[in-house]
């Protein structure tokens, strides 16, 4: 069975080192971006006094929408940059300059984040 895809075949560990370290950063950047979700959500949805140990009604509906929100804007994001990443592929070939593709996706994400997330989570 494949983790990550790693593939299992070796059973002293994967093939190729590549292929960890890539699985390795991949997994750091899932982990991140849940912690900036739950974060971010957290203080915009549940009030600091926890007067209750359940969320209620308006708790879970602003928590849903916010993650909603969050992945639907980390989607369009990440869309972007693989757009760009494309066209600078095709543009300067297989050697891609990924310090000019992140200085140009630094100004679109912010354009994105802007357009797409609530004026409230700047607050």
């Amino acid at each position: 069975m494949s983790f990550l895809g790693l593939g299992g075949q070796n059973p002293n560990g994967p093939s190729n080192p590549q292929k960890l370290l890539a699985a390795e950063a991949e997994l750091d950047m899932v982990t991140d971006m849940f912690n900036r979700l739950v974060e971010s959500c957290h203080e915009k949805c549940i009030k600091a006094d926890y007067s209750s140990g359940d969320l209620n009604a308006n708790e879970g509906l602003c928590l849903d929408r916010c993650v909603a929100k969050y992945f639907d804007v980390n989607t369009k994001v990440g869309e972007v940059i693989h757009a760009e990443a494309w066209k600078q592929r095709i543009l300067h070939g297989p050697t891609l300059n990924v310090k000019y593709v992140h200085r140009i996706k630094v100004h679109e994400i912010v354009r994105l984040t802007m357009v797409y997330l609530p004026p409230w989570h700047f607050n």
